[in-house]
């Protein structure tokens, strides 16, 4: 279908809509070729678009049909366009009635849901597969529009434009359900995304003006971003006033235009936002051409200059896990959860050496081995056999096993880590398991409210919030500063965010420098199941190409082109902008194997916090294996401690050893009443080389059982 958008009157005030149209009784309809009419358009003085004229059908346009046999394709036959189209069957058998129609009929693939595209295409600036749908017990579908229509006026002389992508304060594509009480609504159900582009199949010059029309569900948008990008690649960004609202109605045109003077466009460099709340540990948010997102927190002086990063969390435009980085005092990785979902562990042995552990959550396969970031020594595993005499140890293991809470209730004083309080808000964090207070690392997401839908749900990404401030078993404060709602972009800060970002692609030079190879050299004779491999094996290669989004500021520029820290400045200027929209709290804890969220709060900016909960479930869990220390000298002993979570009554741990030297050895004990536990396993040393295999095993009395296993090599 195409929609040729002439003569738009200008944007007035809201109005009442077109009412939908019931089906006529006098035909009966048999599923072999239906009449289909369209709603019209209107802009938001009520009045019809083309001039008092409907939109039209136009030869080619195809709808899907459901029916009680199922579901047939229609395509509309040859003719002049009109308001009204003839529908022949070209596919599939719907039979009788009732009937649910769609339009375009790629919108859905179930008949109950609709799939609102992230990419929409225009081949000449007309609006193409407005999404539609209609319900009828005959053959006559009397079609109504489910979104409304952003009408984006652009004008600049000498510029072709070849896409718009529009960023809005709360999601504007994914898969929506519809509710039909005579005028249909749509409400977001799954992969919801707050950004849609228009690509323009020809470059459209906009010289003496030009209309782009987007298509978006009906909402309050407190804030939108226009990235307009030209035939040549450079690329113009603009925002909404602070302040005011978009309103986006069903069936109705909402327009928004930007001049000549408007429009400045530059090379397609990553945009950086910064924030210089010095309560807020958001360092800054960056964004590349592909809509990649890295957001950088960490620590800032008095003033918002930020001094450390604690962590960085990459959003992949095709990935559905993010990656998340860690980082210690000392601003080196200590733990990356790469997108396809292996989790890396970093024990640092000195300033060019650490233990390694790889896990892969979904076979519970876990790799232990050094890592050297230097070119010495890339080999994994151990530095070197020993040429001493090799003498079996002959110790045997010894396996302690204990309640994990044997001081229920007790008080902790503020971290030393802890913001001041003073500029603070705080609430109560809670965490349980099998209805025990579980201790966890934890954190709050903090999102913009959004009320596309009527009801609590996600909006744009604000911030991630770290609970530190222990106030007994299972119980934390959080807290949330007074100045969330308001952010800074300030131009005179660039060289201190080029010396963050410089410390993130650390990150990648160390896994450049021997991470990696040891990761690849370790598998080599490690003796991982082939199942694991292949995870383990692409967990680099997918933390490095995340960290990309980061680490394009540093890459040689061409010929010609700015420097990265000019390319970074560039795009530091000040905004001084502030929210009013509210905010959605969502608690997290860190799990394997995927963290686990509590249910979401509602915060206004001016109640109070709202207490927040996380509940583990009641599942068994082997929340995480660590050998201490985790590469021993020869003839040191370590501990092989697991962490158990949930335990029936009855469930046997088992404990073993088995070493290259030939050494093996392993002890089992049963657990009581109490419903977690700390297992840990000391073993004697050995000579240097030997590498051990340490696994924990839990066999429930219900017939079920995990197990985890955890290597090291003596040094």
């Amino acid at each position: 279908m195409k929609k040729a958008l002439v003569s738009l009157l200008s944007l007035l005030t809201l109005s009442s809509l077109f009412t939908l149209t019931s089906c006529k009784k006098e035909s009966t309809g048999n599923g072999t070729q239906f009449r289909a009419t369209m709603e019209d358009c209107t802009s938001q003085d009520g009045k019809t678009v083309l001039n008092g004229t409907a939109l039209n059908w136009v030869d080619g346009d195809q709808i899907a049909v459901y029916g009680r046999s199922g579901r047939g394709i229609y395509s509309a036959t040859p003719g002049t366009p009109a308001t009204t189209a003839v529908f022949d069957n070209v596919s599939g058998e719907t039979g009788e009635g009732p009937y649910r129609a769609f339009y375009p009929s790629t919108i859905t693939s179930d008949g109950v849901n609709i799939t609102l595209p992230s990419v929409q295409f225009s081949s000449d600036g007309s609006l193409s597969g407005f999404p539609m749908y209609a319900e009828c017990s005959n053959d006559l579908l009397s079609f109504r529009n489910l979104c409304g229509v952003l009408k984006v006026h652009l004008q600049k002389t000498g510029v072709n434009v070849s896409s718009i992508e529009v960023t809005a304060s709360s999601d504007i594509n994914g898969v929506y359900s519809i509710r039909n009480n005579g005028v249909p609504t749509i409400t977001l159900e799954s992969n919801g995304s707050n950004t849609t582009k228009l690509v323009c199949s020809t470059p459209q010059p906009i010289g003496n003006g030009a209309d782009f029309y987007i298509y978006l569900p009906h909402g309050n948008y407190s804030s939108m971003t226009f990235t307009i990008k030209d035939e040549n690649g450079n690329v113009c960004t603009k925002s909404s006033k602070t302040g005011v609202s978009i309103y986006v109605t069903r069936s109705q045109f909402t327009t928004i235009t930007f001049s000549d003077n408007d429009l400045v466009f530059v090379e397609d460099l990553p945009r950086i936002e910064v924030d210089l709340d010095p309560t807020n540990p958001l360092i800054a948010c960056i964004l590349n051409e592909t809509a990649d997102t890295a957001y950088i927190f960490g620590t800032k002086d008095n003033s918002g200059r930020p001094l450390k990063v604690s962590n960085v969390l990459i959003k992949e435009h095709d990935k559905t896990i993010n990656t998340d980085i860690f980082f210690d005092s000392l601003e080196r990785p200590i733990e990356i959860r790469a997108s396809n979902g292996v989790i890396m562990q970093f024990t640092w042995l000195g300033e060019d050496a650490a233990a390694l552990t790889l896990i892969d959550p979904v076979s519970g396969e876990q790799l232990n081995t050094i890592a050297y970031f230097n070119s010495d020594n890339t080999a994994g595993g151990a530095k070197g056999v020993s040429g001493d005499a090799k003498t079996m140890r002959s110790d045997s293991t010894i396996l302690t096993v204990r309640p994990m809470y044997s001081e229920q209730g007790k008080a902790y004083s503020l971290s030393k880590d802890s913001p001041n309080t003073s500029s603070l808000k705080s609430g109560d964090f809670w965490v349980n398991q099998c209805g025990v207070p579980t201790d966890a690392q934890c954190w709050v997401n903090v999102y913009d409210y959004s009320n596309m839908t009527g009801s609590y749900g996600y909006g744009k990404f604000r911030t991630r919030i770290p609970v530190i401030d222990k106030m007994g078993t299972g119980h934390y404060k959080y807290h949330i500063p007074n100045g969330i709602m308001t952010q800074h972009n300030l131009e005179d800060y660039c060289d201190v965010i080029t010396d963050v970002m410089g410390k993130v692609c650390f990150v990648n030079e160390l896994m450049a420098a021997g991470g990696c190879a040891a990761i690849s050299m370790a598998l080599a004779f490690a003796g991982v199941t082939a199942v694991s491999a292949p995870g383990f094996f692409s967990a680099c290669e997918s933390v490095t190409a995340a960290l990309s989004v980061v680490c394009v500021f540093f890459n040689d520029p061409v010929p010609g082109a700015p420097s990265p820290t000019q390319g970074i400045c560039q795009f530091l200027r000040e905004n001084n902008f502030t929210w009013n929209t509210p905010l959605y709290l969502s608690p997290v804890v860190c799990a394997l194997p995927e963290n686990i969220k509590g249910l979401s709060k509602y915060y206004d900016g001016t109640s109070a916090l709202p207490e927040l909960n996380v509940s583990w479930g009641g599942t068994p869990r082997i929340t995480d294996f660590t050998l201490n220390p985790p590469a021993p000298l020869a003839w040191v002993a370590y501990d092989a401690v697991a962490n158990l979570y949930c335990l029936p009554a009855g469930t046997r741990i088992t404990m073993s050893i088995v070493g290259t030297d030939g050494y093996s050895d392993s002890r089992v004990y049963v657990v009581g009443d109490e419903v977690h536990y700390v297992a840990t396993l000391h073993v004697p040393g050995s000579y240097a080389g030997v590498r051990d295999v340490c696994t924990v095993r839990l066999d429930m009395p219900d017939g079920s059982s995990l197990s985890r296993t955890a290597q090291l090599y003596f040094q």
